[in-house]
């Protein structure tokens, strides 16, 4: 139980502190390249490995490419721009867009590892959105 508590507190802690551009900024360059690869008009990806099979099914390349790309974009910009609202918005839509990355890939072929990279995006956006809200929680609050 006191692991727990310690647990909690200190993701409490990190919550709390502001946000490190380094590895959001990483996180969206990463998202906007991924895009890029997919998307290309040189190769088919989703032809390369079951794993593709349900987002091949949902939307074609250029689909999960373009939106992969905006989320990128949109998150890199409020990086860059220091804008709490673009990255805010970018966060939360890239948690969306690497939570469902993940769903198709394990619907795909679940034995293929690329679902938990993917799951491991999501989380990441996800900590990156709720230390956002936080701050800005904290930031009314204190008004």
């Amino acid at each position: 139980m006191k692991l727990l508590r310690r647990a909690w507190e200190s993701l409490a802690f990190a919550l709390s502190r502001p946000i490190n551009k380094v590895a959001a900024v990483t996180l969206s360059v990463y998202t906007f390249l991924w895009g890029c690869w997919i998307a290309n008009p040189f190769w088919k990806v989703f032809d390369g490995a079951g794993v593709y099979d349900w987002l091949a099914s949902v939307g074609n390349e250029y689909f999960w490419g373009g939106l992969a790309m905006t989320v990128g974009a949109i998150m890199t910009y409020g990086v860059i721009r220091s804008s709490e609202n673009s990255l805010t918005i970018g966060a939360f839509v890239g948690f969306i867009h690497w939570l469902l990355i993940s769903m198709g890939y394990f619907a795909g072929d679940w034995q293929n590892t690329g679902a938990l990279s993917a799951i491991t995006m999501a989380i990441f956006c996800a900590a990156i959105y709720l230390n956002l809200r936080f701050l800005h929680f904290r930031e009314t609050q204190s008004e």
